[in-house]
């Protein structure tokens, strides 16, 4: 046993200071290799606890950011659709992929060159299909030697949702086409009609430009709330820690997390609001380019094509085949024959006041 001597109180062998009264016994020593491992071991546990609230902070800190800018990016997205007003969606718009600035899939009822027709009427109502004259007419273009083939195929008219099956001619030449033929053959009661319609191919056009929107001046001037709450929280930090004044200090920090908040969320809004109106900018710049290409190419080829062009010598001859299989078709019964065209400059007219009506 060890006899302290301030007090006289006996303790264990292994005592290293009194239980008593906490004096240092004599002899006591101390194992160093102990005391080591049981600094590193709690040294080690705090660095490990530290480590994992860090992981949590940044865990918690990134996904209420991720929250924040879904947020900012849903509210961004309402206001953009507002701004559109009745503007037309390029949802609501076929998209073609035609080649040399041709649309491949479109036709515009108003961009029609020009129109021959036939009609005739029948003591007895004439029960010939479009399927049945369409055959006739391949006939008849084989048999003059007309490098032209009659097909079907799906267009949409008008930029719209509504689509039809028409036939059409499909010259067989390697020039450039910038016209769509098409042949039509109906009844209405005992008349019948036989027509060809030349249109010109609309141009391949992009989705329709977007509306930029307004960023209003207040927004941005908020953004500056970020870097005034990372200071404020800091300082609240600085006041709660150092100095030892909690309930100030952590004041001060939250009033700075909610200024850096709103802060970041003006930055969020301000950088999604510029992204959209960067994008309809260069959508912008895509449609009018898309326009001015085929309007310095497309439309005045298909206007050349009156003067040196092959194509529409096959479309007359094409009408020529198509007159002389109606005089076999109704012979002896009297035609009237009526044909339209528009200039180039009543085109120009109509195309400049439909650019924005298909916008």
């Amino acid at each position: 046993m060890k006899k302290c001597k301030s007090c006289g109180t006996e303790n264990d062998d292994n005592a290293i200071v009194c239980e008593k009264c906490g004096t240092t016994l004599d002899n006591a020593s101390v194992d160093l290799d102990t005391v080591k491992q049981s600094v590193s071991a709690a040294a080690d546990k705090a660095v490990a606890g530290a480590k994992d609230l860090a992981s949590k902070i940044n865990t918690a800190v990134n996904t209420t950011i991720a929250n924040q800018k879904a947020k900012v990016n849903e509210e961004v997205q309402q206001e953009i659709s507002q701004a559109q007003g009745s503007s037309k969606s390029s949802e609501n718009v076929t998209a073609a992929t035609g080649t040399e600035y041709m649309s491949s899939k479109e036709l515009w009822s108003w961009l029609q060159k020009n129109s021959k027709r036939q009609h005739f009427f029948t003591d007895e109502q004439n029960t010939l299909t479009q399927k049945d004259y369409v055959k006739k007419l391949s006939q008849k273009l084989v048999d003059n030697h007309v490098p032209a083939n009659v097909k079907t195929r799906e267009v949409w008219w008008d930029r719209s949702q509504m689509s039809q099956t028409v036939t059409y001619v499909q010259p067989v030449s390697d020039a450039v086409n910038p016209l769509s033929c098409l042949v039509q053959f109906s009844h209405v009661g005992k008349f019948t009609f036989v027509e060809e319609k030349t249109y010109i191919t609309p141009p391949d056009l992009p989705s329709v430009p977007e509306k930029p929107v307004t960023i209003p001046y207040d927004l941005r001037k908020r953004i500056t709330w970020l870097l005034v709450g990372i200071l404020m929280a800091l300082v609240g930090i600085l006041i709660a820690v150092p100095l030892r004044q909690a309930g100030f200090g952590i004041i001060v920090l939250i009033v700075g997390a909610i200024m850096a908040w709103l802060g970041n969320t003006a930055r969020l809004k301000v950088a999604a609001l510029e992204e959209h109106n960067r994008n309809c900018a260069a959508q912008e710049v895509a449609w009018n380019q898309a326009w001015n290409n085929w309007e310095n190419s497309i439309f005045l080829h298909s206007f050349q094509e009156n003067v040196n062009g092959q194509i529409s010598r096959i479309y007359d001859a094409v009408f020529e085949c198509i007159k002389q299989l109606n005089e076999e078709l109704f012979s002896q019964k009297e035609s009237a024959e009526q044909e339209e065209s528009q200039s180039m400059n009543e085109l120009e007219q109509l195309i400049a006041r439909r650019k924005d009506s298909y916008r």
